[in-house]
């Protein structure tokens, strides 16, 4: 029979239960065979690491791991890089080929000031608001070098 219960026993053991909860484990754990030896394993392999004597790593063996943290760190901004590049590239792309995409161009249907800057000096339409008149002569008067052609 397998204990749906045995999840928990690694954290029973790490002490990481809430007192309700292991009170209710410790319950579990007299009625339930396979969680008392998943239990007894873990406390056999603590008990071996616990004899183990782990050799202190040289100078040149910590520079060398430190060192391959630091390429592993150097590789991950490169890698985000590259994608946000081929994102931004895909983004462009898709700009514009909605643009050439789209058959009616700025050209083709002028806005009043474009028609009102087009016709300046001399065939003001009635029709142009003042503000308009105003924004051409303005562009006039700048994109000629500041000299102003008189109105006839």
């Amino acid at each position: 029979m397998i204990c749906g219960e045995t999840i928990f026993v690694e954290t029973y053991y790490d002490g990481e239960m809430d007192a309700a909860d292991r009170v209710a484990f410790e319950q579990h754990l007299k009625t339930c065979s396979e969680c008392r030896e998943e239990l007894a394993h873990l406390r056999r392999i603590s008990v071996g690491l616990s004899k183990l004597s782990i050799p202190a790593l040289s100078d040149s063996a910590m520079a060398r791991f430190h060192g391959a943290v630091k390429v592993a760190e150097e590789r991950g901004v490169l890698r985000l890089a590259e994608w946000l590049t081929a994102a931004a590239a895909a983004v462009l792309a898709v700009g514009l080929l909605g643009l050439f995409k789209n058959e009616k161009t700025h050209a083709s249907a002028p806005d009043a000031w474009e028609q009102a800057a087009i016709a300046y000096p001399t065939d003001h339409d009635p029709t142009v608001q003042p503000d308009v008149l105003q924004l051409t002569e303005w562009m006039h008067t700048d994109l000629s070098g500041g000299h102003k052609r008189e109105r006839r």
